[in-house]
C-alpha cells in the first residue's frame, strides 16, 4: 500500500483521516522493519539489521558530498552479491575489496590501489606472476617459512632478484621454502 503524503488534512475530522493514517504508519513501520529490530520485538529494538543502499546516482557527487550505493552500474558482485561502492568528487570506489583469483594467488583493488598477493613453494631460485599486471609498483615485501623435520620452522633470507609490473623473482637462502609474497601498486 502506498504513502498518502495528504492525510490528515485540515479539513478532515481525526475519524476520517484514521484509516488512511493507520495505513502510512503500517507502511512507515514495514519499511522501517526491513533494516532495523522492529519496534514491538521487546529486545535491541531499533537496532540495524541490515542497510539498504540505493542505485549509483547518474552524476557523481560535487565537492564533499558522499555517497554510498549498492552497485557501480557494471554489475561489480562477491560471491554472487553487489559489494558496496563510495562515491565521491574523486571517484567510485568498492568499500571491500574486489576480489580475483583464489586463496593461492590473487589481487584487490582499494580505491586506486592494487594488492597482488600469492605463495610459492619450490626450491631457488624462485618467481611469482602478479594475477593484475601494475602500472606501477609501490612495492613488494615476501616472507618465507622453512619446516625443518623435527626442528619446527625457521625463516631465512630472501633476495628479490627482479621485480617488474608483472611479477617478482627472487632466491632464497635456505630452500626448499614456502614463500608469501605481497605486492601493492597502481
Amino acid at each position: 500500500m502506498p504513502y498518502d503524503n495528504t492525510i490528515p488534512s485540515a479539513s478532515h475530522t481525526p475519524a476520517q483521516d484514521q484509516g488512511p493514517m493507520m495505513s502510512n504508519f503500517y507502511q512507515i513501520g514495514q519499511s522501517y522493519n526491513q533494516d532495523h529490530v522492529p519496534l514491538n520485538s521487546g529486545t535491541n529494538v531499533g537496532l540495524h539489521t541490515q542497510v539498504s543502499l540505493a542505485a549509483p546516482a547518474t552524476a557523481s557527487p560535487a565537492g564533499s558530498v558522499s555517497v554510498f550505493h549498492s552497485t557501480n552500474g557494471m554489475g561489480t558482485i562477491f560471491n554472487g552479491i553487489p559489494i558496496p561502492f563510495f562515491a565521491n568528487s574523486t571517484g567510485d570506489y568498492p568499500m571491500i575489496p574486489d576480489l580475483q583469483g583464489a586463496p593461492e594467488k590473487g589481487s584487490f583493488k582499494i580505491g586506486p590501489l592494487i594488492v597482488n598477493y600469492g605463495s610459492y613453494s619450490g626450491y631457488t631460485p624462485g618467481s611469482l606472476s602478479f594475477l593484475t599486471t601494475f602500472t606501477t609498483v609501490i612495492g613488494c615485501w615476501l616472507q618465507n617459512e622453512q619446516v625443518n623435520a623435527g626442528q619446527g620452522t625457521s625463516f631465512s633470507y630472501i633476495g628479490i632478484n627482479g621485480l617488474t609490473t608483472s611479477g617478482v623473482s627472487f632466491v632464497i637462502a635456505n630452500s626448499p621454502a614456502l614463500v608469501y609474497v605481497i605486492a601493492i601498486g597502481y
